[in-house]
């Protein structure tokens, strides 16, 4: 029969043993745990320097679009004033030879023999009093015409911004694909 202290030594050497593998378990399970610590660490950096970028883009996307606006506004007010120059030296013109009048065949029963226009020069001497339009009329032509001017300006000018827009969708697009 073993004697005491063979039991105790026995029993001291189970229990430094269990200790042992506890500790080295331990030890394992935490070299692990580290590990997949240090993992997510540097996949939670390259997400948010990914989403520090796209945020980036972003803004910079919609400074480039804004600042495109502000340009758009700026050439269709530019546009807009060029029309409204054009207009007024029309107009001057317009009352310099006396009114704007029919032409001679546009329709039936549209005024005298003669076709208002002389040549390419715009002289209406001669032109007969019935070809002559009412002012009333012409003022309305000339205010249809300036109207039909201005939403061709914006027509223009909004197909220019849609057309920047989608270079813009494209670049984001591409930039995308690149990261």
């Amino acid at each position: 029969m073993p004697t005491k202290i063979e039991l105790f030594a026995a029993l001291a050497a189970v229990g430094l043993l269990v200790a042992v593998v506890l500790f080295t378990w331990n030890t394992a399970i935490n070299k692990e745990r580290h590990a997949w610590e240090l993992v997510i660490a540097k996949q939670q950096a390259e997400a948010e320097m990914l989403l520090q970028a796209a945020k980036d883009r972003a803004a910079a996307a919609e400074a480039r679009a804004e600042a495109d606006k502000r340009e758009m506004e700026q050439a269709y007010e530019a546009r807009i004033a060029g029309l409204r120059q054009t207009t007024s030296e029309l107009r001057g013109r317009i009352a310099a030879a006396g009114g704007l009048y029919d032409v001679e065949g546009r329709r039936e029963g549209g005024g005298g023999a003669g076709s208002g226009v002389s040549g390419t020069s715009g002289d209406t001497v001669g032109a007969p009093a019935g070809c002559r339009l009412s002012e009333a009329t012409s003022q309305r032509l000339l205010s249809l015409a300036a109207s039909a001017d201005a939403a061709a300006a914006y027509a223009l000018t909004a197909h220019q911004y849609a057309v920047k827009m989608q270079e813009l969708h494209d670049e984001q697009k591409k930039a995308a694909v690149a990261d």
